[in-house]
Order: structure tokens, then C-alpha cells, then sequence
């Protein structure tokens, strides 16, 4: 297997293997954490530091702070890795299941940019009714694949130029419903 060298910010070193094979005879259970470049840091329930390096192709559809099966991977020891190498085998839940995105189109295609930067599969939406270029809305994640998130439209927020849209997007992806009863209102 090819390896990929990386050194974190806190100094470890990681030795990624994206191709190699796992190591099925143990399964694990923790939780994992996505970094901005798209790797996965995995951490056993009851601990705090993560023991665990996943390459961004070995994520199996996992998104930051899911809970997930995990096996080691099928490579060389190695005493000056900090991290061992695992591959996800199963999604057991999803932290979270909503996300606010942005709906581009150039009249033809589109495509989806999720506020939350964390989200690295590409959304396909099981429909673009009501959406226009420039839309703001709320989706629900329906199923995950390796590839892409099959998502619906949960609610539209707004036009991105619209006043409040900006406000009530980060609302939504902090999972609060901003809508009060006309009771509390009055």
C-alpha cells in the first residue's frame, strides 16, 4: 500500500494508507471528528484523546461527530506513528441530521454549499422545487452513501440578499427552531 505523510498542527505524525485493507476480525466503536482538510479522528467512548487516523477516502459516508464501527487497517506497524490507521465500516448515528446549504444553478445543474464546512459529500437533492439560484434553505439528510448525501428540502429560509436570511441560517444549522407561538408573541 502507498502511504501519505502528514504532521498535524499538535505534532503527531500520520501516516495515511487510503487503499489498504481493514482488518475485520476486530470491530471498535467510537466517535469521529472531521477536520477541515477532510480526515477523521477517532475516539473510543469514555476517552478523550484520539487514537485513530482515517484517510478522507476511508470515511465511509461518516460526518463529524458520528458515532461509527471501525477497523484497523491492514498495514506495517509502525512505533513512530502516535495514530493508528482505521477505515469506517459503519455509520451506528448521525450527530446531526439537518443542514442549512446554499442553492447555485446555472439554470441546468446545480449544486449545494453546505454552511457547514465539515460536510464533504456532495448533496442531491430528491427535489429543487421552490429552490431558485441564490436560495438559503434547511435539508434533511434522507440517506448517506460513499459518494454523496441524498438530502430533501426541510425549509426554505430565505434569499441569501434577503434581510435576516444570514441570522436565520445560523439558527437553523445550530438545530434551534426560531418560529414562537403567536402566543409568545403577543
Amino acid at each position: 500500500s502507498t502511504s501519505q505523510v502528514r504532521v498535524l498542527r499538535s505534532g503527531k505524525l500520520v501516516l495515511g494508507y487510503p487503499k489498504a485493507e481493514a482488518d475485520m476480525s476486530n470491530i471498535y466503536v467510537g466517535n469521529i471528528s472531521i477536520n477541515s482538510t477532510f480526515a477523521g479522528f477517532i475516539t473510543l467512548e469514555g476517552e478523550e484523546e484520539s487514537k485513530f487516523y482515517v484517510h478522507k477516502t476511508n470515511l465511509g459516508g461518516a460526518l463529524d461527530g458520528d458515532k461509527v464501527e471501525f477497523a484497523l487497517l491492514k498495514i506495517p506497524e509502525d512505533p513512530a506513528k502516535t495514530l493508528k490507521d482505521a477505515k469506517v465500516i459503519k455509520v451506528l448515528e448521525h450527530k446531526k441530521g439537518y443542514y442549512v446549504g446554499l442553492f447555485k444553478t446555472d439554470g441546468f445543474n446545480y449544486q449545494v454549499e453546505c454552511d457547514n464546512k465539515k460536510m464533504y459529500l456532495p448533496v442531491k437533492l430528491t427535489s429543487t422545487t421552490g429552490l431558485t439560484n441564490g436560495t438559503k434553505f434547511l435539508f434533511k439528510v434522507d440517506k448517506f452513501t460513499n459518494k454523496e448525501g441524498i438530502c430533501s428540502i426541510a425549509k426554505i429560509i430565505g434569499h441569501i440578499s434577503d434581510v435576516g436570511t444570514d441570522i436565520l441560517s445560523i439558527v437553523y444549522d445550530f438545530g434551534s427552531e426560531p418560529e414562537y407561538p403567536q402566543e409568545v408573541l403577543d
